[in-house]
């Protein structure tokens, strides 16, 4: 489905399929405090497999990674303190709707990642952000609705300026075979919908954007192009937020961030951006000037022509079509499929279980790969759940998403035919 000219890397350590016995560990640890959390583990258990490292014999692996400490109870507690209000018998529930598609696995290693392997500051962060999806920003609802609900019942006139403006489109992908959300600036007017009404819409890129990504292909790429940027495209509330949501609710999403073709008074507005920039969001920013620069990076049949490349792509929005969304309304089917997500989801808590508590390094590595297993079988399962919990989005009627997965190409189940 992609370019042969991508490049199919092997996983980086860290990520799934390359960990080492340390970071195998931390997972362990992660997975262990959302299992005592729901109660299906024993307070007092431990990992069964004690992985030796560079910290002082006795020293708690949860402070792994710099110089705090926390103890197991102590991360329990603090997991609980960030979940909110959220009701403990539904966390697990959140966490399995946050990964959606990818290993559970994968959506953990996130936030290790993003936490330099600290246990406790990882499953803080991790809580925070089920609380803020389930209770802040309402994201399987927002998905639900859709741009359906949005643009044609509710009318919302500074959402549908997103997609009618032609400012964003998610389009190609650079030679690691990561999908590219280009946005044009020049075409942002900052009073043309509220503050609300962008949070709206960029909880909505973000969300349609992570269904082009893999267990494999795990970040995005985005290419701001700054070309016709004047100070009253200036929009601070939109970046501060964008930058909030890559740090807290989204880490590890974001692969390389283009700044393109920045005139000298965006210089004076960097100086204050840069500031909130978190220094891990940071390092993925870089500064291109010159179509040749982009182009180290990106395919030139992957580029758009306005940035210098020869995909013959030309974004106009598509509105949504007459019956693209009637799986939503067959509410029994989806409550069936949801029983069964269900039933595997716990299964595949018993299998962690174990995985975590085996004192066994060769019953580990069974477990391991009967968890390996049956996260592909829930990964299969939810394209088969996706058109009832989700409305069809602009990326998946221009074919752009069918690029990514071949589920979501026309004639498959995830894309009624209509």
């Amino acid at each position: 489905m992609h370019s042969g000219n991508a490049k199919k890397d092997k996983p980086q350590s860290g990520f799934l399929g390359n960990l080492t016995a340390s970071q195998e560990h931390k997972l362990k640890e992660a997975h262990l405090t959302l299992l005592k959390t729901i109660g299906r583990a024993p307070l007092d258990a431990k990992v069964g497999i004690y992985v030796k490292d560079d910290q002082p014999q006795g020293k708690s692996l949860f402070s792994f990674g710099d110089n705090s400490k926390s103890t197991p109870e102590e991360c329990l507690s603090d997991f609980k303190e960030a979940c909110g209000d959220l009701p403990t018998k539904t966390v697990l529930s959140a966490f399995g709707q946050a990964a959606r598609f990818d290993h559970p696995d994968a959506l953990m290693l996130r936030f290790l990642r993003a936490r330099k392997w600290n246990t406790a500051k990882a499953l803080v962060q991790l809580g925070h952000t089920l609380h803020w999806r389930g209770r802040v920003s309402h994201i399987d609802q927002v998905l639900e609705r859709g741009e359906e609900f949005y643009i044609k019942k509710e009318k919302n006139a500074g959402f549908a300026e997103q997609f009618t403006s032609g400012k964003v489109c998610l389009h190609g992908h650079d030679k690691h075979n990561r999908p590219i959300v280009n946005v044009t600036v020049c075409k942002h007017d900052p009073k043309a919908q509220t503050d609300e009404e962008m949070e709206l819409f960029t909880i909505y890129l973000i969300e349609t954007v992570r269904l082009a990504l893999t267990n494999e292909v795990s970040t995005a790429v985005v290419v701001f192009n700054l070309e016709g940027f004047g100070l009253s495209n200036m929009d601070y509330h939109v970046v501060k937020f964008l930058l909030g949501c890559f740090e807290q609710y989204y880490p590890e999403c974001l692969g390389i961030l283009f700044i393109h073709k920045a005139p000298w008074v965006f210089s004076g507005i960097w100086s204050i951006i840069k500031g909130w920039i978190d220094p891990v969001v940071a390092s993925k920013i870089q500064f291109t000037k010159k179509s040749s620069d982009l182009l180290k990076a990106i395919d030139s049949t992957q580029l758009l022509d306005y940035l210098g490349g020869t995909s013959p792509y030309k974004y106009k929005y598509i509105e949504p079509k007459e019956g693209e969304n009637a799986y939503l309304s067959k509410t029994e089917e989806r409550d069936q499929l949801f029983e069964k997500r269900r039933e595997m989801y716990a299964k595949f808590e018993d299998l962690t279980l174990q995985w975590v508590l085996t004192k066994d390094a060769k019953e580990s590595e069974e477990l391991r790969v009967q968890r390996d297993e049956l996260a592909a079988e829930l990964t299969k399962q939810y394209w088969v759940l996706d058109p009832y919990v989700r409305a069809r989005s602009i990326s998946d009627r221009d074919g752009t998403l069918g690029e990514f997965h071949v589920e979501l190409q026309s004639g498959n189940i995830a894309q009624p035919t209509l």
